[in-house]
């Protein structure tokens, strides 16, 4: 039996007791869905969602849900894309358990998971981030907040950092984090701040990444929080390359504990401690009775993951550049392209690729035979094109962008025109390095904005950060119905029953209880209840919970 089989076992308990829905990009007998938000809205509390691997490798997307479901991919890495919208459990009750496990991001290399503010049990197992574009990360790669119980088994992930913790007891085993399973990714692997975090055989290394000239991340950086790491001899956690200058410390640890199972081990760069930080550190075996399936103690997560500056721009590009060649030339080409739309060239945003290869063959002078090193020249002419498919009887060529713009950490960005462009009517809006419709950079509508027309809560936080908070609430003429002292709880705003298709509702205008690690502190406007009149109420609301319940969340938010 194959170990995917072994890892998804446990989920398919629930199978004969709820309700099955088929979800299959491709279509096909007995498939009820082609898209897999669908398919979450449609179930209830206790369903299972089988995903198959569809038949022309499109991918699933991302997903909003409080429901306790099991979403499985039943072969090996069903492709799953959340470069536009993200999977996001938010809320579940106490009580419930989601599950998910099987997939693989193998069109944008992310895997953008939030698991925020859940009283419930979150488990994700055999998710792999694994497609070689993200070589620079730089924003987190799973953020988890507020939570019970999370539970991380044989997930692939990498980013600034992999996985970020607050207010939270996760277990992570069998993760790769950081440098990836084939070789890439890399960035700090785990953050966590007011937590428990429990590491059972972890393969954590940071590639050896700074996080400013000279300054080198850790592999694990917590505060007032509690580690204990347990594995056998092929677990580790590096902060860089053995005695490479090229790293930090294995781990840092301020206020809070340590329990550190010696089978496990760390890795500094040179002239970096293994262990730094004041808190106390206690070495010792750890049972093997809480390793890789035992329960846990209650956990939650979010998984984000993406990369930066170049890296960032042609992730976010690479989506709609795929769609747009494989309507224009599927008809044409049918089933050549479909058998073979996987095996793509990156052309200029692969350029970290080239310089790879050119350092082994003109400074190293490293000697292949076989004209390998020739070959490898006229590769490099051809990445000067855009995302180019190779094929014997055709080749597809997208050209490069005619113009690019972009923030000051590399993500594309404009607040007066595309941010990306290819000098025809194709061209991409982002804010923030988040995809937005053109009427959001264009002639933005603050109505809108607030609307169901943008579902997405990352989309409506950056555009009515361009268009302005206040400038909105003046504009739309919204009513106060109450503020609170804490900007976390927010303020609620009464709505105008035609401004929303849902009907009535209520805005509540609220900052994120987790800063960015450089302080940041994100605004967000959320649809909540339109029986809500209070800002308890609202934030329960969201959340599916009763005030009273709401209100006894760690940091409620």
């Amino acid at each position: 039996m194959s170990r995917t089989v072994l890892a998804c076992a446990w989920l398919w308990t629930p199978l004969f007791a709820q309700t099955t829905w088929l979800v299959n990009a491709s279509g096909g007998p007995g498939v009820q869905f082609t898209d897999l938000a669908a398919a979450v809205a449609a179930a209830a509390d206790g369903d299972t969602i089988v995903c198959q691997h569809p038949a022309f490798g499109e991918s699933l997307g991302g997903f909003t849900t409080n429901k306790g479901l099991t979403i499985v991919g039943d072969a090996n890495g069903v492709p799953l894309t959340t470069i536009v919208a993200p999977i996001q459990v938010v809320g579940l009750p106490a009580g419930r358990t989601f599950r998910m496990a099987g997939f693989q991001a193998v069109l944008d290399g992310q895997l953008r998971i939030v698991l925020q503010n859940c009283a419930g049990r979150v488990e994700l197992d055999n998710l792999q981030a694994r497609e070689p574009d993200m070589m620079f990360p730089t924003t987190p790669g799973v953020d988890i907040a507020n939570c019970a119980s999370v539970v991380l088994r044989d997930v692939v992930d990498f980013g600034v950092p992999a996985v970020r913790v607050a207010g939270s007891q996760v277990l992570l085993s069998g993760c790769w984090l950081g440098i990836t399973r084939i070789g890439v990714g890399g960035g700090p692997c785990l953050w966590a701040t007011n937590a428990t975090v429990d590491i059972v055989q972890p393969m954590f290394r940071t590639g050896g990444i700074q996080q400013a000239p000279g300054v080198w991340f850790p592999a694990i950086d917590a505060t007032n929080s509690g580690l204990r790491l347990a594995g056998d001899a092929m677990a580790m956690v590096s902060g860089g390359p053995p005695s490479s200058p090229l790293g930090g410390s294995a781990i840092v640890a301020n206020g809070g504990s340590v329990v550190h199972d010696p089978a496990v081990g760390l890795f500094a760069g040179l002239g970096q401690p293994l262990l730094a930080g004041t808190a106390p550190v206690v070495v010792q075996p750890v049972p093997a009775s809480w390793l890789p399936d035992a329960a846990s103690p209650g956990l939650v997560a979010t998984i984000r993951s993406t990369a930066a500056n170049g890296a960032a721009v042609f992730v976010a590009v690479r989506s709609a550049v795929y769609s747009a060649v494989y309507s224009a030339v599927g008809s044409a080409v049918g089933s050549a392209v479909r058998r073979g739309w996987s095996y793509y060239l990156g052309g200029w945003g692969w350029a970290y690729w080239n310089a790879y290869v050119s350092y082994y063959r003109d400074v190293v002078g490293l000697e292949l035979d076989d004209g390998i090193w020739d070959r490898s020249r006229s590769y490099e002419a051809a990445q000067g094109a855009g995302w180019w498919w190779p094929h014997k009887e055709f080749v597809i060529v997208a050209r490069r962008h005619t113009s690019i713009k972009r923030d000051n950490q590399g993500r594309l960005h404009s607040t007066t025109g595309p941010a990306i462009s290819w000098g025809d009517e194709f061209a991409i809006y982002a804010i923030d390095g988040i995809r937005v419709p053109e009427w959001v950079v264009t002639a933005p509508d603050p109505a809108r904005i607030i609307s169901d027309e943008l579902p997405n809560t990352e989309q409506r936080r950056v555009a009515m950060a361009h268009y302005g908070w206040d400038r909105a609430v003046h504009d739309l003429n919204l009513e106060i119905i109450e503020a609170s002292d804490n900007p976390v709880w927010g303020t609620l705003y009464a709505l105008p029953e035609t401004l929303v298709e849902r009907g009535r509702a209520t805005l509540l205008v609220c900052q994120n209880a987790s800063p960015d690690r450089d302080g940041t502190v994100r605004t967000y406007g959320l649809l909540a209840s339109g029986d809500a009149r209070t800002v308890v109420a609202a934030q329960a609301s969201l959340a599916r919970l009763s005030e009273a319940e709401w209100l006894t969340l760690e940091g409620a938010s």
